[in-house]
């Protein structure tokens, strides 16, 4: 739910060698982003990445009784569903009682190359 889907450059990979390229592959790069209120556009940068990950603070039962029903329709189980959305809601809590707090988060991607026969 961290908008990766490690799939896509898996299916990639294989429709490019479907496609006649040579020596396919997938690596990741990832880097790891060390926010803090020392960082340059701190508030900024942070209410993008809660922005971001829809943590917002205040979420209705009503606004959380249907994100659960979409997670159903998407293969959750009910406690599953429940459980993460949960999560979210602490986590936005978290972040507004703490307006000055630091974190970390992985910004990977995945990257998929290949080369034609003959180049």
């Amino acid at each position: 739910m961290q908008g990766r889907d490690y799939a896509v450059a898996i299916r990639t990979a294989h429709m490019m060698q479907q496609l006649g390229l040579i020596d396919v592959d997938v690596r990741m790069n990832d880097k790891v982003e060390f926010v803090t209120t020392q960082s340059a556009n701190y508030d900024e940068t942070k209410n993008d990445f809660l922005a971001y990950n829809e943590w917002t603070s205040g979420i209705s039962d009503e606004q959380k009784e249907r994100f659960v029903l979409h997670l159903l329709s998407q293969g959750l189980s009910h406690k599953e569903a429940e459980d993460y959305c949960n999560r979210n809601i602490e986590i936005a809590d978290f972040f507004a009682g703490n307006p000055t707090a630091g974190y970390t988060f992985v910004n990977g991607k995945m990257i998929t190359y290949g080369r034609k026969p003959g180049k």
